[in-house]
């Protein structure tokens, strides 16, 4: 990906570290691995629901539940994020989510001024790899239950 070789090399000419927020794609993550094989502070996050779901699953009746910000992309894209995790190109997983009932989820998206929408805390975490389930899948979305 062009954005994160662009950082990466300014960061290098500065001789300052990067931390790469929602990594998504195959590129980014060669980008992030080249970068740290090559010795530079460079790291790079990714959300547990790039490592659990693909662009095939806004298919599914309740897709929209999937969606984060970039969107989620393709198989492959996916394998390298878990070869990341697994090789020490992607350093941590991480989210922005929070537990909610989709009522309120929806109700807050029709309300920029509700309680949902403005003032309901976040809880972020991270963990090296993400929990896969015995199925093969991760659990679903948080915010689709």
């Amino acid at each position: 990906m062009l954005s994160f070789r662009r950082a990466i090399n300014l960061a290098a000419i500065m001789d300052a570290a990067i931390y790469f927020v929602h990594t998504s794609a195959r590129e980014g993550v060669e980008a992030v691995a080249e970068a740290r094989g090559l010795g530079r502070p460079i790291y790079a996050e990714t959300l547990h629901h790039y490592t659990c779901f693909t662009a095939d699953d806004y298919r599914s009746p309740r897709g929209f539940c999937y969606h984060t910000y970039p969107s989620l992309k393709y198989p492959e894209d996916q394998a390298a994020l878990w070869d990341g995790l697994l090789n020490d190109a992607v350093s941590t997983t991480a989210t922005d989510e929070y537990r909610r009932r989709s009522r309120s989820s929806c109700a807050a998206r029709r309300s920029r001024t509700s309680p949902a929408a403005t003032s309901a805390p976040r809880r972020a975490w991270a963990s090296s790899i993400p929990r896969a389930w015995s199925s093969g899948r991760c659990r679903s979305s948080a915010s689709c239950r």
